[in-house]
């Protein structure tokens, strides 16, 4: 089992690729500029909680990580159909759930002990490369 939080976001980025089949495209790293792709996922580790991170037992050990959504706002020209703001809402919703799905379902594996939500999702916009997306931030934590 990794214990290193660069391993933890790569093998949480690689469960979210391979089972959140709408994404166009799920990084490991911060996507700057996803070049009109929608929806697109980013890990971002967020923090190690001092009170476990010092202790003498890396049983204790708990790394929380950001699960970054983004969908596109709106795209008049895309084809077949144009894509508005409602479509952009029912596709986060629908990213949300099988993000749900494949963390309840692996919420033990061969990466780690324990995986699990922390808190409410947060929702904001972006922009990125010059256009709009909607935002959601997803909170887990991974027990090694």
């Amino acid at each position: 089992m990794a214990t290193n939080r660069k391993a933890l976001r790569t093998a949480l980025a690689d469960l979210l690729r391979n089972n959140v089949t709408s994404a166009q495209l799920v990084s490991k790293y911060e996507i700057e500029d996803p070049q009109q792709q929608s929806p697109v996922m980013w890990i971002e580790s967020i923090d190690t909680p001092q009170s476990t991170r010092l202790t003498q037992s890396f049983t204790d050990e708990e790394f929380r990580f950001g699960i970054h959504v983004l969908v596109l706002y709106s795209d008049p020209n895309a084809t077949p159909t144009p894509y508005v703001s409602l479509n952009s809402d029912d596709t986060k919703d629908d990213i949300e759930a099988q993000v749900r799905e494949t963390l309840f379902s692996n919420w033990v594996s061969p990466n780690w002990q324990q995986l699990a939500h922390r808190g409410s999702s947060k929702q904001m916009n972006s922009n990125l490369g010059g256009k709009e997306y909607k935002h959601e931030l997803i909170v887990v934590s991974i027990k090694p």
